[in-house]
């Protein structure tokens, strides 16, 4: 969606209150520019040849100057009252399309930058809309009474207004396409600024272990320079365009000014003529060059807005199908069937799976295994639907999972993280996630299994304990146990556990072991485990090599084989014997 259309989907919403607004402003507008002067005129011309001025001129002359305010006033009020509205709406439909985003988009922004980015467009998209009723349409609306009351003293003042008026906005408009490209670099180098101030902050630790201020100080220059030569080519070229509107301004009343004297001298022009001129162009010129102003904040405002809208509303990579229906779990059978992926391209050595076919059987535990990068993680991935497999098709009990609606998949799965980041709120906040319905008892029953109950009662403040951005004021393995518990509370039929106690002690994960075991009874799992022992329970162990399956048996039948397995046991049990 461009941003001119989503903006316009949200002012679309409060046309009638823009329309009463506008109405207001064109109430002001032809009061100040053609009401007052030419009631301020006949005041003149009256006064001038009878010495007496009518009540009723006197009475028009009051009512304006009421007019004037309320009309602003009132207008300004229902901006008021339904500019924070529009706000909520714009907030809601950013957030709930953000959401929909795929993994990689968010593995692709900094956190930072598109939060940023959000609040460009909740600032800025209501105040576009603010600047176009309060200035845009307030100047139009003075123009058009300017010029017919100009009509009443001459022709000629009529007449060159509105060529003055063409060529002062004409500037703008032209210099418009430039104007747009320069404010949206301004704002790229700005956005980029954001984003990498917020991940040198969540990296602060590794900044200050690593001694990596030079560095990051180096880079951080070297974005302040973009961005500083960015604004400077910006309000470089926005001077100008100032500058020649400040000429045309200049010839204007000047020529305005030798005009009137030059038609009084041949009596075509009165004294209240004078006023009426020089009223109008006293109060119209300086709301056109305040709009004049508005327009270069209304182009960067725009861009900005133009600019987040590109990136927060991009078209999420991962869609429900039309005919998507809810996934129905009965026994956890996962089957892939010539299954083709790669995280970049389709060409043939970029490949990560190439034609893997593999049935997990329902209510089966399976162990991954193998080196780094070797798949395990993608192969979970792909089953969460977290990426769309480029060849082949992927089922669960049967139903192709693109089949599906993405919730009600993911729905059916509990999974537990490498590196569980937990929300800034309360424990229990935090434990209940995995389901929202579930009592305080219940919560407190997940705890105890995942072996964090005790821990947490130490606490002053319990359960109500705030844990800090991402967790951090929690150890790594006090994070994991706080994930354990979410998705014990969560009890879905299938569990995929990848790395879920590697930050445990080996006594903390004997106890947790117990009880997890106790609860995934009956249901499909998968755990993910560079630690082998935690696997010797395992119905059957999947050992993956560069994207393959090059191993597939019990614990007890790899060891018998020669491979991979086997190697990667007799490694660990070594380190295990050295360090004894």
């Amino acid at each position: 969606m461009s941003a001119l259309a989503f903006l316009g989907m949200i002012y679309k919403r409060y046309w009638g209150r823009i329309l009463i607004s506008s109405a207001l402003q064109w109430l002001a507008a032809a009061s100040i520019f053609a009401l007052l002067p030419l009631v301020t005129k006949n005041i003149l011309n009256t006064a001038t040849q009878t010495k007496y001025i009518p009540i009723s001129l006197f009475i028009y002359f009051v009512a304006l100057q009421v007019l004037i305010p309320l009309g602003f006033r009132s207008s300004h009020l229902i901006m008021l009252r339904f500019e924070p509205l529009m706000k909520h709406d714009m907030a809601n439909y950013l957030l709930d399309h953000l959401q929909q985003n795929s993994f990689r988009f968010f593995q692709n922004q900094f956190s930072g930058n598109l939060a940023s980015k959000l609040q460009d467009v909740l600032i800025n998209g209501t105040q576009l809309l603010e600047t176009i009723l309060a200035d845009f349409l307030f100047s139009f609306f003075g123009v058009v009474p300017a010029f017919l009351a100009m009509l009443s003293a001459h022709i000629f003042f009529s007449i060159f207004l509105c060529i003055w008026v063409v060529a002062f906005f004409s500037i703008p408009l032209l210099s418009l396409p430039k104007a747009i490209r320069l404010s949206r670099i301004l704002s790229e180098s700005g956005a980029q600024i954001v984003g990498q101030t917020v991940d040198i902050i969540s990296n602060l630790l590794t900044v200050k272990m690593f001694v990596g201020y030079g560095r990051e100080q180096v880079l951080f220059r070297k974005q302040q320079r973009e961005l500083t030569k960015a604004s400077y080519d910006t309000d470089y070229f926005l001077w100008w365009v100032n500058f020649w509107q400040a000429t045309s301004f200049c010839i204007y009343t000047v020529t305005s000014l030798a005009a009137l004297i030059f038609f009084y001298a041949k009596n075509q022009v009165t004294t209240g003529d004078f006023a009426l001129v020089l009223g109008i162009n006293g109060s119209l010129i300086p709301v056109l060059w305040n709009t004049a102003e508005k327009i270069r904040q209304v182009i960067k405002k725009y861009s900005s807005v133009k600019q987040a809208i590109s990136i927060l509303l991009q078209p999420p990579e991962i869609v429900d199908a039309i005919d998507a229906k809810p996934l129905t779990v009965r026994q956890g059978i996962i089957l892939f069937n010539d299954v083709w992926f790669s995280h970049d391209t389709q060409e043939d050595e970029k490949w990560l799976f190439k034609d893997l076919s593999i049935q997990i059987e329902g209510k089966q535990k399976v162990g991954l295994v193998g080196y780094s990068g070797g798949g395990k993680t993608t192969f979970t991935n792909l089953i969460l639907r977290l990426f769309d497999i480029q060849k082949g098709k992927i089922f669960i009990d049967g139903q192709n999972i693109q089949g599906v609606t993405q919730d009600s998949l993911r729905a059916q799965i509990s999974l537990i993280p490498q590196e569980p980041n937990l929300f800034h709120r309360s424990l229990m906040e935090n434990i209940r996630y995995g389901n929202p319905d579930a009592s305080d008892t219940d919560v407190i029953k997940a705890a105890k299994k995942a072996q964090i109950h005790d821990f947490i009662m130490q606490l002053p403040e319990g359960y109500n304990t705030e844990v800090g951005e991402r967790g951090l004021k929690l150890s790594g393995g006090q994070r994991q146990r706080i994930a354990i518990a979410r998705a014990l509370l969560k009890d879905a039929p299938i569990v995929i556990m990848d790395e879920a106690t590697s930050q445990l002690d080996s006594i903390t994960e004997k106890f947790i072991q117990e009880d997890v075991f106790k609860f995934i009874d009956g249901k499909t799992v998968i755990v993910i485990a560079h630690r082998l022992s935690t696997l010797q329970q395992m119905d059957r162990l999947l050992v993956f090599e560069k994207g393959k399956i090059v191993q597939d048996g019990t614990h007890k039948d790899l060891l018998n084989q020669k491979g991979l397995y086997q190697n990667l046991w007799n490694t660990q049990q070594q380190i295990n014997t050295q360090n004894m």
